[in-house]
Formats: structure tokens, C-alpha cells, sequence
């Protein structure tokens, strides 16, 4: 798959569908993506990888999405995260959320701290997380 066919999967793909509907082609192609991103710079890659999250997800797809946010443009990946933080989504604001943790962008704890207070509990550890590393790596 190449860059243009992968930018329109992600396109159509927002959000992928959860582990209860993906089929196995789905998954398979997501995958490709992801990976191909960890090699090939494409800032329209980015806030495409991050609103792609689903809410019922166990498959593991997800974990890879921060490999690929590295190898982009880091200002454009922290613009497109602080985005995400604000998502009505909430399995997008928890990945912001590690995502901030693997990526050492302490410079988000402003709009991560906040998430202390949420009212869903996956959100409001994910804040807690990168606000306790914060402290140890910051």
C-alpha cells in the first residue's frame, strides 16, 4: 500500500471500527499502515493515525501509532495531539494521552493535567500517568 491509498483508507476509516465489527482485512490493511507511517514522513498522516481510534479496542493496534507519530514532524504531531485531547471521543483523548508519555511532550501538561478531573477512569489514569512521569523525566 502506498502513501496516497493509505491517506485514503485513514479518510474512511475515521474511526476505525471496534474489535466486535474490524474484520481480519481490516485490521490487516490498518496495520500496513502504521507501519509504512513509521518509515514515511506525511504530516497528513497525523491527525489521521490519531482520529482513527476506536472506543472498544483490545487488539493492539493502537500501541503502534506512537512509532509512527515519531517519525513525523513533531510540532505538527503536538498540534494534532493537543487537538486530540479536547476529542468528544474518549478512547482518542486517552491514546492523547500516552502518546504525550511516549513521545516526552511534557510541554502538553497543561492541557493534560486537566484530564485529572475526568469523569471516565481510563482518561483520568492516562492524565495521571503522564503527569507522574512528567515529574520524573521533565
Amino acid at each position: 500500500m502506498n502513501i496516497e491509498e493509505s491517506i485514503s483508507f485513514l479518510s474512511k476509516h475515521q474511526p476505525m471500527p471496534s474489535d466486535d465489527v474490524i474484520n481480519n482485512v481490516e485490521a490487516e490493511i490498518y496495520f500496513e499502515i502504521v507501519k509504512l507511517f513509521e518509515k514515511e514522513k506525511d504530516i497528513r498522516c497525523i491527525p489521521l493515525l490519531i482520529n482513527s481510534v476506536s472506543e472498544n479496542t483490545g487488539m493492539g493496534m493502537y500501541e503502534y501509532i506512537s512509532d509512527s507519530l515519531q517519525n513525523q514532524d513533531r510540532e505538527k504531531v503536538i498540534e494534532s495531539i493537543r487537538i486530540g485531547l479536547r476529542s468528544k471521543k474518549s478512547g482518542v483523548v486517552y491514546r492523547c494521552c500516552w502518546w504525550g508519555v511516549d513521545l516526552d511532550a511534557w510541554e502538553l501538561i497543561n492541557d493534560i493535567e486537566p484530564l485529572l478531573f475526568n469523569k471516565n477512569t481510563d482518561i483520568k489514569e492516562a492524565a495521571g500517568a503522564f503527569v507522574d512521569l512528567r515529574k520524573d523525566y521533565a
